[in-house]
């Protein structure tokens, strides 16, 4: 069962806020990404624009591609 989350306003203030650019940050994002499956939500959720999710997504497919 999901809980609902309590103080919503409070969690949207706490995402806009967070460091977009260091690399947990990123990681949350991409992984955003593949729970939900659309770009374009995760850029209105974290307030990203759908080009830098689409860069960091390129990004983390030459750094895995890299490390095999």
């Amino acid at each position: 069962m999901r809980k609902k989350v309590t103080e919503p306003e409070r969690l949207d203030n706490f995402i806009h806020s967070f460091s977009s650019y260091n690399s947990d940050s990123k990681a949350i994002v991409l992984r955003l990404v593949d729970q939900l499956g659309s770009v374009a939500q995760v850029a209105s959720l974290t307030g990203l624009s759908e080009r830098t999710i689409y860069d960091w997504i390129s990004e983390w497919n030459k750094k895995k591609n890299q490390d095999l």
